[in-house]
């Protein structure tokens, strides 16, 4: 469903990270950070994406550089440890979810 450049519509990452509030709904909604950093996670298209990237593709690069990693931790608590995966020196991608998280 992605177009000729690799990158994932943007409408269609909208429509995941709004699909995922309704099944997490038990631990609560996203954070409207959570959502953006999930939406730039899903927009890699399964890539390692830096700090600095997660960061601008989600609109927080005017915050601490390490705000993004805090805001993993929520956002792992809310999909699983596994759906995020830590590439050590590089970055972090989105792994997928193996099952609902609870």
């Amino acid at each position: 469903m992605g177009g000729t450049d690799g990158k994932q519509p943007l409408l269609t990452v909208n429509c995941v990270v709004e699909s995922l509030d309704e099944l997490l709904a038990p631990e609560g909604p996203l954070s409207h950070t959570e959502r953006a950093v999930l939406g730039a996670l899903l927009s890699g298209g399964g890539r390692v994406l830096s700090r600095a990237e997660l960061a601008d593709r989600s609109g927080l690069s005017d915050l601490s550089a390490r705000r993004v990693d805090s805001i993993l931790v929520g956002l792992r608590r809310h999909i699983g440890t596994s759906a995020i995966v830590t590439v050590r020196a590089r970055g972090w991608r989105f792994a997928g979810l193996s099952s609902p998280a609870r």
